[in-house]
């Protein structure tokens, strides 16, 4: 239920009047709830586990969320690309750390009284990371900067969220969210300095190789620790919000049980899943691999498959006519069933007309004048 309209029909439902249109700050009333649920921590939103725990990814794991985020989310894409961009950078520095760490323990040691002070063999000692690398080795070096990385990265991106201001007036919100963005500037100045030093450094020993590889290593380290780091707080939080609904009915805007009760007042159809409710990226191709899962268990892809390579084959100005004259008969054939089963007073059949007949402009026309049965 993170599909906006839907939202917004389900929340006028709930409150019984329409709700305002008049934006502030760039938000509607509407919008402005789906952001405050999302800020407070809401995660049932189909509930089922998956599907949840897709929609939670999504939106607060550093990497999938630059192109998959919500797009009312808290933290809109240009806040994303600017933290991750920092997250680079502190990776960077990181990798050069490790790589100078291994370098050091093998040539180098740390004599405050040499003439040789550019390197950094001083500050890796002082910090332990000579002892780390001599004894957990290079992976294990690259985890313990790998969760730096992952705290960091959740330090930020609660900055940029700023979710404790969402309820706030708007005019409390603006402010907060413009000292989150002076917080961010000031933390992407320091980390712009540090990747040009880095760069620097880099060139100056010729010691690429050892930072490349640390860097690769502690990128995917961290990609797979924020997934599980993540996923472990997804879990808590759902199985709280399943187990006792009834703690955030006053919590959040919208619950699930809103939903469900929504749709059985006024028999409106259950919304489909869309695997990513983004800008960047479209929800088709998610969604179809979401759906295909279930078909592929039950061999239903495969003839659909084999359909649609047998329509492919055919006469496209057929398969026009005959697509536009199944849509006109449809609800034709509908209306004659129930009919038929209320008091038998519907017609059954209507002269066969071929479906070339129909045209582009006059399948409306047709319908009404029942030339197609």
């Amino acid at each position: 239920m993170m599909d906006l309209e839907v939202y917004k029909q389900v929340l006028e439902w709930k409150l019984d009047r329409q709700v305002s249109i008049v934006k502030e700050f760039g938000f509607d009333e509407a919008e402005r709830a789906l952001r405050q649920d999302m800020a407070a921590m809401k995660v049932v939103w189909y509930n089922s586990f998956l599907k949840d725990w897709w929609c939670f990814m999504r939106n607060t794991h550093p990497v999938l969320a630059t192109c998959l985020s919500h797009r009312l989310h808290m933290v809109s894409k240009k806040k994303r690309l600017f933290v991750y961009a920092m997250l680079v950078s502190l990776h960077m520095t990181l990798s050069v750390l490790a790589a100078e760490a291994q370098t050091c323990s093998v040539s180098y040691v740390c004599d405050l009284t040499g003439t040789d002070l550019s390197r950094w063999c001083c500050t890796v000692e002082a910090f332990g990371l000579i002892a780390a690398y001599e004894t957990f080795g290079v992976y294990g070096l690259s985890a313990i900067f790998a969760l730096t990385t992952i705290i960091f990265g959740q330090v930020w991106f609660l900055i940029a969220a700023c979710g404790c201001c969402q309820h706030k007036d708007p005019n409390v919100r603006h402010f907060w969210e413009r000292m989150a963005k002076v917080s961010l500037a000031g933390f992407g100045a320091l980390m712009f300095l540090l990747i040009i030093y880095d760069v620097y450094y880099i060139h100056l020993f010729s010691f690429f190789e050892d930072v490349a590889v640390s860097f690769v290593l502690m990128k995917s380290i961290s990609f797979l620790g924020a997934f599980i780091f993540q996923s472990f707080i997804f879990y808590n939080i759902w199985r709280q919000q399943t187990h006792n609904p009834h703690n955030y009915v006053d919590k959040f805007h919208l619950t699930h049980d809103d939903y469900v009760e929504y749709l059985l007042a006024t028999g409106a159809r259950q919304v489909r899943f869309k695997a990513a409710n983004s800008v960047v990226a479209s929800a088709s191709l998610p969604s179809r691999l979401f759906r295909a899962v279930p078909k592929l268990r039950t061999g239903a892809l495969l003839s659909s498959v084999v359909q649609k390579r047998d329509t492919t084959s055919r006469d496209p100005s057929t398969l026009n006519y005959e697509r536009a004259a199944e849509r006109c008969t449809a609800p034709r054939q509908r209306r004659g069933a129930t009919s038929r089963r209320a008091g038998g007073r519907g017609r059954d059949r209507r002269s066969p007309v071929d479906p070339r007949r129909i045209q582009a402009g006059g399948r409306a026309r047709a319908c009404r004048r029942g030339l197609v049965s």
